[in-house]
């Protein structure tokens, strides 16, 4: 069975190491994961809900105004393993991941390629004041492209630097 690694954050790090019991599964992980850390550090567990503020990605009234790159037959496999990389500097930011979507927000507009309605607001949260959710329930793939003003696209590029724990002076983060 293969191991699995964990990294803790806040003041103190911690690595866990540890390796699945015979006949355990991947399912399995996060319930064991959670044993774990209430056995071995004392941490306390509970499970209920919250309401937060969030930005909701719907579909308008007049319907979705994006044209489905989904070809027929395709199914997205919830379970394939995707990469991604991506870089962040002055310029801008932006990144792709293996299943051939790329995005880039810079020169005030974000575009990207082949992006589900999920991998948009994934990929826009952090750049925002609040989160983005998912309520289109359309699982295709989009090419989009979004003109930003000036002054949103540096609010935006600040945003996801400080959600990147990139340090920046005072008088940036005023700018936002």
């Amino acid at each position: 069975m293969p191991g699995y690694r964990a990294r803790l954050a806040g003041p103190a790090r911690f690595d866990i190491d540890a390796k699945l019991p015979a006949g355990a599964n991947r399912t399995q992980v996060p319930e064991m994961l959670q044993s774990l850390l209430a056995d071995r550090f004392r941490l306390k567990f509970h499970n209920g809900s919250k309401e937060f503020p969030v930005y909701a990605l719907v579909v308008a009234a007049q319907g979705l105004k994006l044209k489905d790159l989904t070809k027929p037959g395709d199914t997205p496999d919830a379970k394939a393993a995707v990469e991604s990389s991506g870089y962040g500097g002055p310029a801008g930011m932006g990144g792709s991941y293996s299943d051939g979507s790329p995005f880039s927000l810079g020169d005030n507009k974000f575009e990207g390629k082949k992006l589900t309605m999920a991998r948009i607001a994934s990929i826009l949260s952090p750049c925002l004041d609040l989160p983005i959710v998912d309520m289109t329930q359309n699982q295709g793939k989009f090419d989009i492209s979004i003109a930003l003003s000036e002054e949103d696209y540096h609010g935006m590029h600040i945003r996801s630097a400080v959600n990147a724990g990139v340090l920046l002076p005072p008088e940036t983060l005023r700018l936002i």
